[in-house]
Parts: structure tokens; sequence; C-alpha cells
């Protein structure tokens, strides 16, 4: 996802996984000069939505991991 200005609220979805107790979500960035990822944000979570406030612009990535 690539914000181009800044956000009040960004929402997350993702499907359901059968039998899933819960999902872990990660955010990150990657460096440009080194090309390592930077995780700013992981939580483990039992719905398939998340919230962020005021994400600043700048290109992220994020994935979500069933929980079994």
């Amino acid at each position: 996802m690539h914000l181009l200005e800044e956000d009040k609220k960004t929402l997350l979805l993702w499907s359901e996984v059968l039998n899933a107790k819960g999902y872990e979500l990660t955010l990150f960035i990657k460096n440009q000069k080194s090309g390592t990822q930077q995780i700013l944000f992981k939580k483990d979570l039992t719905t398939r939505e998340f919230h962020f406030e005021s994400l600043k612009p700048e290109k992220y990535f994020w994935t979500v991991r069933a929980i079994d």
C-alpha cells in the first residue's frame, strides 16, 4: 500500500482462513538504501481487519498469517 498523503484512518481487511483461531498482522517498510525490512507494527488479532490511525505518507507492506 502506498500512501501519498497523511491518512487519518487506514483499514486493512483480509479473507477468512478456515479454522483459524486468529491472525498475526505485520506492517513494515523497506529501507531503500540497505534493502532491509523494518517492522513498524506486529500484533495478534482475532478479527479479519485492523484500523491504523494517522499513517504518514510512505510505501508500506503488510502480511497476515493465520494462527491455528
